[in-house]
């Protein structure tokens, strides 16, 4: 907690001289206009404004050597600091040209506390924490694994009378000698410690249970005391989480789709509308045991050899049909979306194509037989074949470093006929470039670069992929295990590259349809921004080497918009049949923060902002509401998968306080 003091400097203007220097040399002061460390300062524009003098935002000239003095009244504001060329004790040496920015923050109302903060989200990884098999293991009277993030007081059963363990969790900012007086203060005998969590396990009294936690949760910096409770042992994530086609057993081989969080998002799909996704690619293997179900083969085409047959003799047109939509097979893996309709087109063979084919293969998926342009129909030696079943997607693994008229042209024609594009973004080691290829490079196209596994770290750019100020998103491109053709019923294997990533999305972005099916790009675009975990080192909205960040399944098919930041009495979270619950009746303030507005706020303000709080003991909550169907009018539901955060509070009047709020996945215990 940072205890900020509002402090008035009054009195005129000054100059003074450092010397006795008769020069006239000048340097100029330039202070630029106030900057507030809050980002919705609209909020708060009827508030009276700090003054300045000099005045902000004009150049000011001094002689060298002249000391000025910076003369400030806050009013309404608090101030923070200088920014810029040094500031000693609000006055400033003319020894050379200065820029200076006065940094304001909002002062507490008269016999109120502020509240206010930093956000920051943080996601588990290589998967879910809902997939994490360490939480499912039994657990030893001493461990605190699965219990030691509780969030809420309960009632309790019989058997917890039993129970002479407690496990407390407290503040950040109590340090281990203070944590070691309250205990002896309470009589509680440690056991165990975790200083990651600044949590210890005790031993009580012979005292009742409910005794013991009233006690310790009656004492200023504890956040919450709980009883070392058992814990039971769960099968491999069926509590949570479901599979399509017996996925599990060679779930290992696909960890892929860990990272981007299909499985929750498998496990959110209610209805399936039937979607058609081309493939343009090298073909496919049609008697694939895990395709053929799904290849529309009859209405595919071959625009290398001018055939209707589009078989694959490379590889990689199987291998990314595989990624989009693969079923039922003897290996049990599965593609991204489900029960979707994929229609081969051919545009490349031996893995490679031109403008032509491309620019055919895309009319064709379109089902654009009539207006085609005029340079198009030059090159046609045959009548152009007709597709009237258009697709509802295009996967395009392909690229060049080229900017064709032909392909751009059907691209836009594409685009104006509600197609959706996604496109790899392309590999270095294929181009020597690092630039994004076309047709990634144009705005009416979706561009997927890759990245790879980083251990239990965040996920990092793959060195090959291609980025800049074109690359949308990032998704898996290395070690994807998908099908391969091969003369019987199919084969299987892994590949690397752009090409890999790209189909991730596309599978993605068809499960979107099938449960919403009058989306349009813009808003599938606009969607997926908000929903992809940045992954760049800023936490930025975008960066060029990740773009808008990596896919996130789960949030694309429940549209998360929003974090709510509440302020609630001591017991507004409670208890329903083991299940967090926000109490509505029990919130004193409520903010609630656009995802997009929060990935943009600059770094260097604080996200959230409570001014007016009367004194008192509170919680604090931070919350994404992932699930967004567990909630009414009088409660809000907290479910394994939404991102939540509490912090006790004790506010006194007149009072500013600092909290950072992390948010990380709620796992369900």
């Amino acid at each position: 907690i940072i205890l900020l003091v509002p402090v008035i400097i009054t009195g005129c203007s000054g100059l003074r001289s450092s010397s006795s220097s008769s020069s006239t040399t000048e340097y100029s002061l330039r202070i630029n206009e106030i900057e507030y460390n809050f980002y919705d300062y609209n909020n708060y524009k009827d508030y009276e404004k700090p003054n300045i003098k000099p005045d902000p935002g004009e150049i000011h000239k001094y002689e060298s050597g002249t000391i000025v003095d910076l003369l400030i009244e806050p009013n309404d504001f608090l101030f923070l600091e200088w920014q810029g060329d040094t500031v000693s004790d609000n006055s400033i040496l003319m020894d050379s040209p200065k820029i200076i920015t006065p940094i304001f923050g909002l002062a507490p109302e008269d016999n109120k506390a502020l509240v206010q903060g930093n956000i920051e989200i943080k996601h588990n990884f290589p998967y879910s924490k809902l997939e994490d098999e360490s939480f499912y293991s039994t657990s030893s009277s001493s461990s605190t694994t699965a219990s030691a993030e509780k969030l809420f007081s309960q009632s309790f059963s019989e058997e917890d009378e039993d129970i002479k363990e407690l496990i407390i969790r407290f503040d950040n900012f109590i340090d281990i000698e203070q944590i070691n007086e309250i205990l002896a203060d309470l009589n509680f005998e440690k056991i165990d410690q975790i200083p990651e969590l600044n949590s210890v396990l005790v031993k009580i009294p012979d005292i009742a249970l409910d005794k013991a936690i009233d006690m310790a949760e009656n004492i200023r910096g504890i956040r919450y005391a709980e009883p070392n409770q058992k814990v039971r042992a769960l099968n491999n994530f069926n509590d949570y989480l479901s599979y399509p086609y017996n996925i599990k057993t060679y779930y290992s081989k696909q960890s892929n789709y860990s990272i981007i969080r299909m499985p929750q998002a498998w496990n959110k799909i209610s209805k399936t509308n039937n979607i058609r996704i081309a493939v343009l690619d090298t073909g496919v293997d049609p008697t694939h045991n895990a395709l053929k179900d799904i290849i529309d083969f009859d209405n595919g085409y071959d625009f290398i050899n001018n055939t209707n047959e589009a078989t694959d003799k490379d590889g990689h047109g199987t291998h990314v049909t595989g990624i989009v939509g693969a079923t039922n097979n003897t290996e049990n893996i599965s593609g991204v979306t489900w029960n979707t309709e994929i229609l081969p087109v051919k545009v490349l063979e031996n893995n490679s194509g031109s403008f032509w084919t491309i620019a055919a293969g895309i009319y064709y998926a379109a089902g654009i037989h009539e207006n085609l342009p005029d340079n198009f129909k030059e090159d046609l030696e045959n009548d152009f074949p007709e597709n009237h079943n258009p697709v509802d997607i295009i996967n395009l693994s392909l690229g060049t470093e080229t900017n064709s008229e032909l392909i751009k042209e059907a691209i836009l024609d594409a685009y104006k006929s509600n197609i959706i594009m996604v496109a790899s973004s392309g590999n270095y080691s294929a181009f020597q470039t690092s630039k994004v290829l076309y047709p990634a490079a144009y705005e009416e196209v979706i561009s997927v670069g890759s990245i790879f596994l980083n251990s239990d770290k965040e996920p990092e750019r793959s060195n090959t992929s291609t980025f800049g100020p074109e690359l949308d998103f990032v998704a898996p491109g290395v070690d994807i295990y998908s099908t391969l053709p091969d003369n019987n019923s199919g084969t299987y294997g892994k590949m690397d590259g752009t090409s890999m990533a790209a189909p991730h999305l596309t599978g993605l972005i068809g499960l979107m349809l099938s449960q919403e099916p009058n989306l349009n790009f813009n808003e599938i675009k606009q969607r997926l921004e908000r929903t992809s975990m940045k992954i760049n080192d800023g936490g930025l909205y975008r960066d060029d080497k990740t773009g808008y960040g990596l896919i996130n399944a789960y949030w694309a098919i429940n549209d998360v918009q929003n974090i709510k930041v509440i302020i609630g009495a001591k017991d507004i979270l409670q208890d329903k049949n083991n299940t967090i619950v926000i109490d509505k009746n029990k919130m004193t303030a409520e903010k609630t923060i656009p995802l997009d507005e929060f990935y943009k706020t600059d770094i260097n303000k604080f996200n959230y902002l409570f001014n007016g709080i009367e004194p008192g003991d509170y919680i604090l909550i931070g919350l994404i509401d992932v699930n967004n169907d567990s909630s009414n009018n009088a409660e809000i539901k907290i479910e394994p998968g939404d991102y939540f955060f509490t912090e006790s509070l004790s506010l006194q009047a007149d009072k500013h306080y600092e909290y950072k709020i992390e948010l990380e996945e709620y796992d369900g215990f």
